[in-house]
């Protein structure tokens, strides 16, 4: 080989490898440019579902202290119904001693009733209660979730930000 043809051979080669290299720097910024699409896309889906989360927690938290209202009333109407029933025990003691039987015996009856009604509305107030806690801690995990998901957005979405300016930057030497 004369030194004419390995000059020639040397200039092909190096021309070759200098587009093989402008190729394969194309190739990664096509590649950047197309992850960052993806975890941009991704981004946008976390801070969606973040914001989803917070307002279903605020919905949560919401209907929790309804119950909680309502477990209140329920209390109240439980206690009132108890004084009820301590009232008509009493008046059936005094019917009792004013020989009254008979009297006595209904009033007795109807206020043992009463009694019963008042322990089992106490008692749903507890279960309502505790309802409204549960409702309520289960409201600050999820919108804790929502929290969570909206900073994962925002990671991605500045991570996809930098990620589009490398593959810029890649197509800028590819220039």
């Amino acid at each position: 080989m004369s030194n004419e043809e390995m000059k020639e051979f040397t200039e092909a080669s190096a021309e070759e490898l200098a587009a093989e290299q402008v190729a394969e720097e194309e190739f990664e910024a096509e590649r950047m440019a197309t992850l960052s699409d993806v975890v941009a896309e991704l981004g946008i889906n976390d801070i969606e579902q973040g914001a989803d989360l917070l307002a279903m927690s605020e919905d949560i938290g919401t209907m929790s202290a309804i119950v909680g209202l309502m477990s209140a009333d329920d209390l109240e109407r439980g206690l009132e119904l108890a004084r009820m029933a301590g009232e008509l025990w009493a008046v059936s003691d005094v019917v009792a001693l004013v020989d009254m039987p008979v009297l006595a015996d209904l009033l007795e009856s109807r206020g043992e009733r009463l009694q019963q009604i008042a322990v089992d509305t106490i008692v749903r107030f507890s279960s309502s209660r505790a309802l409204s806690e549960v409702m309520a801690e289960t409201g600050a995990h999820v919108g804790e979730r929502g929290e969570d998901e909206l900073a994962e957005g925002v990671a991605r979405t500045m991570a996809a930000a930098a990620m589009e300016a490398e593959s810029e930057t890649l197509a800028d030497l590819e220039e």
